[in-house]
């Protein structure tokens, strides 16, 4: 039982440190304040989000059998992945009102790109996080630690 803890956070910390490296990989300039960010907040590829629920999915699918239960789940991870995605396209239009601003400190938030980091997943990110999820499982098979 334990395992459903810490599964989730093993998966997050995984996410994250892909996350991080392949923004290392783009020549993201990089402070500790930037570092602790990314792996608290940061989105962008791949979805943390995707990952986990893809990881949790498996093992309920291994531990429960394909019944209602695993349906319902399945049914909430997509709902919530479309929400990710909508939320995606809402600050995006946001990002292109505040960029036009008068306000120079509205145009600033944009160039940082915090509120990019807070701004959901978009369908590559989502499918990236999906993939990571499934290796995750399958080293996890194969270690029979699920």
């Amino acid at each position: 039982m334990i395992r459903f803890l810490l599964l989730p956070l093993a998966v997050w910390v995984i996410s994250q440190t892909v996350k991080f490296l392949l923004r290392l990989l783009q020549g993201e300039p990089f402070t500790l304040k930037r570092i602790l960010w990314i792996y608290m907040w940061g989105s962008g590829s791949p979805s943390t989000h995707a990952a986990i629920l893809t990881v949790m999915l498996s093992v309920a699918s291994k531990q429960s059998g394909f019944g209602p239960l695993l349906g319902f789940g399945l049914a909430i991870a997509l709902l919530y992945l479309y929400d990710q995605l909508a939320d995606r396209k809402r600050f995006i239009l946001l990002e292109q009102y505040l960029q036009r601003s008068n306000d120079e400190s509205l145009r600033q938030v944009v160039r940082d790109g915090a509120l990019r980091d807070i701004s959901g997943h978009s369908f590559t990110e989502i499918s990236f996080g999906i993939i990571l999820g499934f290796v995750i499982v399958a080293i996890l098979w194969y270690w029979g630690l699920v």
